[in-house]
């Protein structure tokens, strides 16, 4: 943890203070920013493919579709299943780190 000094407008007068950088000065957060990036790309891109295959597979692999998995239930069902469970934790990861982001926004306006 590193502190960053500025300069921060407040009552119309300009007053100097310190706040705190989790990432430890502006390279860290440039590091951070392009792990983040990475992050971002990669839960897109999984979740594309992840997306796309149930259709594709309806498509053009319906045998594999209605594979009998357990009982009546087919591969088709669960893999339906499956993208619904990935779609609701996608949405909590990012409700989580967007609730990071505000507070550390928060923290920032002082």
């Amino acid at each position: 943890i590193s502190l960053a000094l500025a300069w921060k407008y407040i009552g119309g007068k300009q007053q100097f203070f310190q706040s705190c950088c989790i990432f430890g000065g502006q390279a860290g957060v440039k590091a951070s920013d392009n792990v983040i990036y990475i992050r971002q790309l990669l839960m897109t891109i999984t979740f594309m493919v992840l997306y796309f295959i149930l259709p594709i597979l309806a498509g053009y692999n319906k045998p594999l579709m209605a594979t009998k998995v357990m009982g009546n239930i087919t591969f088709g069902y669960v893999l339906a299943f499956l993208e619904i469970i990935m779609g609701w934790v996608m949405a909590a990861i990012y409700i989580n780190k967007a609730k990071t982001f505000d507070r550390l926004a928060e923290e920032a306006k002082g």
